[in-house]
């Protein structure tokens, strides 16, 4: 677990970051998009600094900052913006999970990773944890003794 201090330092850096994605995409938005985008872009900030002080892998948090800012800056309806700020909800098909295309691939399964924690998952959500796995570090978990040498992704 983070320092406070950490903790407080990382959540500036995180909102200045993401306060300069809002000011580059918001001049040709209506108020009401202006304003969604402002509140995703904040919840953005708290949710990766989250990430960060529960020691969530460095290089994973940047790629889901990245992607969670791209998404925001491409939104054009409040709909969307709302769709983004909401967690990952992949679609259980009745046989297997599908990806919710307003989510990060790799926020998901770090969500699979930490509900795992606290209670072992169904087999379909294994599964899904398992394909976000190999997809995001290109292995497989039982596989994943080799990520410890190798440089972040």
């Amino acid at each position: 677990m983070a320092k406070r201090e950490d903790r407080e330092i990382n959540f500036i850096m995180n909102l200045s970051r993401a306060m300069a994605e809002y000011a580059a995409h918001t001049e040709e938005c209506t108020t009401a998009v202006r304003k969604a985008k402002l509140e995703a872009y904040l919840d953005t900030a708290s949710r990766i600094t989250g990430y960060q002080n529960l020691g969530i892998r460095g290089d994973l948090v940047d790629v889901i900052f990245e992607k969670r800012l791209k998404l925001i800056g491409n939104a054009n309806t409040v709909g969307e913006l709302k769709e983004i700020m909401n967690q990952p909800k992949p679609h259980f098909d009745g046989n297997k999970f599908l990806p919710d295309p307003f989510s990060v691939p790799e926020e998901e399964m770090v969500l699979w990773a930490l509900t795992s924690l606290k209670a072992p998952l169904m087999p379909e959500a294994f599964d899904r944890y398992f394909q976000l796995f190999k997809q995001t570090f290109g292995v497989d978990p039982f596989d994943a003794d080799s990520l410890m040498d190798t440089p972040e992704i």
